[in-house]
């Protein structure tokens, strides 16, 4: 890799995605559905499919998700739907996305978004541009989880160039709605428990793509690191994944370390033997949230986002 005066760039860590984007300085409907169609490329387990479009919307883009971890992950989720997703403006793509996180069911056929879906992100541009009295933000993934666990965790990340860290956000940002709600309410539970008994806390949310395991304790670094190492070597080997992602946290939610393990499962007596040990205790699946048995959450009980406010008043009217 060399920049623009041919000098070689050294990387201090291996590139493990790559995406190609491409600006145009003028405006164009369906930019990127006529680029695809009529692009020839080739992509790879890193290389994404190429994104062309205009310096406009490029720059509304950065503008919204001036988070690089969400900028890369509407990259990752857009990028997956190239060829099925169309709009006539990708800014309807993005609005979609800012509102409801952009994901569909497997196996769903071509989408297709109208202009209107845009109207809030052209709502929140006007306010920003013009001083309008509207939400600069339309109301959805940057601002449900904001005041949140899950929000604290992410908001940490913004500018952390270490690889594991950035790794346990993805995971985060990969997370249903659901999920997220139950996750950041049993951090925040860890976080107290900690903070009243001294003694470490921990959770884990596993589906068929990855799991992740959070520590919440103030040990020595060196014990806590060993400790959440041990764990996620247990928990992967016994829920037969290949991607996992441990991190520790302390009692104020902030991270400490993160770890990744990224390995394909391979039968082991050693580990049968050390996983056996694991129960499911503080074991949550996205996919069985609705499995009989499990107690839904009261319109006067406290709401599992950790906001303190009562259900009702909360996240069921969102």
């Amino acid at each position: 890799m060399l920049d623009s005066e041919r000098n070689s760039i050294e990387l201090k860590h291996k590139i493990n995605e790559i995406f190609i984007i491409c600006s145009t300085s003028s405006h164009y409907p369906a930019l990127s559905v006529q680029a695809t169609h009529f692009l020839k490329y080739e992509t790879s387990s890193i290389v994404h499919p190429p994104y062309v479009l205009d310096i406009f919307f490029f720059d509304i883009l950065c503008e919204f998700l001036d988070n690089p971890l969400y900028f890369t992950d509407f990259l990752k989720k857009r990028l997956s739907y190239i060829k099925s997703l169309r709009a006539t403006h990708e800014h309807a793509i993005l609005s979609y996305h800012l509102q409801y996180n952009l994901s569909f069911p497997e196996g769903q056929g071509r989408i297709i978004l109208v202009d209107s879906i845009a109207q809030d992100l052209d709502i929140a541009m006007l306010a920003r541009r013009t001083g309008a009295p509207a939400k600069e933000t339309p109301e959805g993934i940057l601002t449900r989880q904001k005041d949140t666990s899950f929000g604290k965790l992410i908001s940490q990340i913004k500018y952390n160039s270490d690889p594991a860290t950035i790794k346990f956000g993805e995971a985060l940002l990969d997370l249903s709605e659901e999920s997220v709600l139950e996750l950041s309410g049993y951090i925040e539970n860890m976080a107290k428990d900690t903070m009243r008994t001294g003694r470490q806390h921990d959770c884990t949310i596993v589906n068929d793509s990855f799991g992740l395991t959070i520590h919440c304790n103030n040990g020595s670094a060196k014990e806590a690191l060993e400790f959440l190492k041990n764990h996620c070597e247990k928990r992967k080997y016994k829920q037969k994944l290949h991607d996992y992602y441990g991190a520790c946290i302390d009692e104020n939610l902030n991270i400490r370390f993160c770890i990744t393990l990224e390995y394909s499962y391979v039968y082991s007596d050693s580990m049968n033997y050390r996983s056996m040990s694991l129960s499911n205790l503080n074991l949550i699946n996205p996919d069985k949230q609705n499995t009989k048995g499990k107690e839904k959450t009261g319109r006067n009980n406290p709401c599992l986002c950790g906001s303190g406010k009562k259900y009702k008043k909360c996240c069921l009217l969102k």
